[in-house]
């Protein structure tokens, strides 16, 4: 059917759904700015980054904000188009946005403002902007998380599954073929794919074809073989869609809409995001009818560049007319009346669990990590940490039970000779 479909789709031109540009993105998850982290090296990620033509996101752990290098630091500020900075977790204390029995949504809002906060507090000493978007630890976060995270001002979220923990996936083509959603508490949710698995390059061009954006991660370690590891992967996706922008998160997600002109010359806009650029390229002046999926379980109030305009209702779809001049962007955006405002948060690293995790994780990524042998022990730890805690703990009780046994055996000793003197 490919045939058919991309003829049919050429034909259509711009009376058929089509998104604003082509968008990919690489994140690394974990590294701080220093130089080098574990097996990234910054200055090299920029060369190979503008020789291939990508562009490569942080995904920053807050816990982090005052701990960057000047030089790592100039190089952000000097090269915004190919480097940029989203948020991962807060302490990245293993699965810190997790199931709610064990992780209290409470501690999880929490978590949440502390990482903004702490991301302010970042861009205050570094200058760097940050995008808002939080990519989890571990693993996808409850949906009560989706609807926190958008109360206190995230802009959305990127992770291997958009589909949070305790929530299942809709049925039908529409929802499986999208890799972006806002069907969980009005929330962005972007699917990503390891660029460390093998990526059938169908997919890849059926998310071109689509409009959907393409959204790569790995972690330092994918590095192992050189600076070179990601080009091979760009190179396909811009030999697949040539004129692919590449973007931070942020961006990607303020772009995230599809439109379509219809038989009367307005343009219909489908937003995936609450938030949203919108450039009207075309030759003349264009009213835009946009329609945004919406629960309206919360009060709410509609924008263009930060004023109010009149919306419609229609079942769970809001909708809204206005209009944009020829070559102009306007922002378009949805205040909830139950969005937290941010107050003064304490940033301070307090907590000496969270403190030493974040220096065992330096260690492992930084030190351990650079030999095969370290390699090998850290995949075996991700694949039964289980097992290697209960092999840690056995092995320091052992170790405390033998201490304890050579200190009374010697004390023991020590009094027998002392006994022996006095007689």
């Amino acid at each position: 059917m490919a045939a058919l479909i991309l003829f049919l789709h050429y034909a259509g031109g711009d009376r058929v759904w089509h998104s604003p540009a082509a968008y990919a993105n690489f994140t690394i998850d974990d590294p701080w700015l220093r130089q080098p982290y574990g097996y990234v090296n910054y200055e090299e990620l920029v060369q190979h980054a503008r020789a291939h033509n990508f562009h490569a996101t942080i995904a920053f752990i807050p816990w982090n904000f005052d701990r960057s290098q000047s030089s790592v630091v100039s190089l952000f500020r000097e090269n915004p188009d190919k480097l940029s900075i989203s948020i991962h977790g807060n302490n990245h204390v293993h699965q810190e946005f997790g199931p709610l029995a064990s992780h209290a949504l409470s501690e999880q809002v929490e978590n949440m403002r502390q990482g903004l906060a702490r991301m302010e507090r970042f861009r205050a000493l570094t200058h760097i902007q940050y995008d808002p978007v939080i990519i989890f630890p571990h693993s996808i976060a409850p949906e009560a998380t989706f609807s926190e995270l958008r109360k206190n001002q995230y802009l959305g979220a990127a992770n291997s599954l958009n589909v949070p923990s305790d929530a299942t996936a809709p049925e039908g083509a529409d929802f499986a073929l999208r890799t972006a959603t806002l069907r969980f508490g009005d929330f962005p949710s972007l699917r990503r794919y390891s660029a460390e698995a093998d990526i059938p390059p169908a997919q890849i061009a059926i998310d071109a074809f689509l409009g959907n954006p393409i959204l790569f991660y790995a972690h330092e370690s994918f590095f192992v073989s050189g600076m070179d590891a990601f080009d091979k992967t760009a190179d396909l996706v811009n030999r697949l869609q040539p004129g692919t922008r590449w973007d931070g998160l942020g961006s990607i997600i303020r772009h995230l809409y599809l439109e379509r002109r219809r038989s009367d010359g307005k343009y219909e806009l489908r937003a995936f995001s609450s938030k949203l650029e919108i450039t009207n390229d075309h030759d003349r002046d264009v009213e835009y009818v946009l329609e945004k999926d919406e629960t309206f379980s919360h009060g709410l109030t509609a924008l263009i560049d930060g004023r109010s305009v009149p919306f419609t209702k229609s079942g769970n779809v809001l909708q809204a007319t206005f209009r944009i001049e020829k070559g102009a962007t306007k922002e378009f955006s949805v205040r909830y009346a139950d969005e937290a405002a941010l107050a003064s948060i304490d940033t301070a690293k307090t907590s000496f669990h969270t403190n030493a995790i974040r220096l065992l994780s330096d260690f492992r990524d930084n030190v351990v990590s650079r030999s095969l042998v370290g390699r090998k022990f850290i995949e075996s730890y991700a694949d039964n940490g289980r097992a290697w805690n209960l092999f840690f703990v056995s092995s320091g009780g052992l170790g405390l039970v033998l201490l304890l046994a050579w200190y009374f055996a010697r004390r023991s000793i020590r009094i027998s000779g002392l006994d022996s003197a006095a007689r």
